[in-house]
């Protein structure tokens, strides 16, 4: 069963938006309490639902990428080191091959866009 923000407020008789605060490190959270809910949320190996948090934000830190060929060593390098600074910004990067295919990539693309990606 997925463990959720409403579940861990319930446990420790707080309210959802305080379970928030201390997952996004809000400051006006006391010590005490930010440390039952970080507790908690490791004892229930919580992971936070991010396409509902995307759908409540309008962030999504996904980042899709759409490349002609993924085994040409060209393109997985570019892959490789965009995704290794977006991940220290806090993003996901997501790879396509259109196989250098016009149709497939134009239908990658608008699939992610489909998805609520902007470009």
């Amino acid at each position: 069963m997925t463990v959720r923000m409403k579940d861990i407020a319930r446990d420790l008789s707080v309210s959802v938006v305080t379970i928030s605060k201390v997952l996004r490190n809000h400051p006006d959270v006391g010590d005490e309490t930010r440390e039952r809910v970080l507790a908690r949320v490791k004892e229930l190996d919580y992971r936070p639902n991010l396409a509902a948090r995307g759908l409540v934000t309008g962030r999504t830190h996904l980042i899709g990428l759409v490349v002609p060929d993924l085994l040409h060593p060209f393109f997985a390098e570019i892959a490789k080191s965009l995704s290794d600074v977006l991940r220290k910004g806090g993003y996901c990067l997501i790879v396509s091959s259109s196989d250098e295919d016009m149709v497939l990539e134009e239908e990658e693309i608008n699939q992610l866009l489909r998805a609520g990606w902007t470009r």
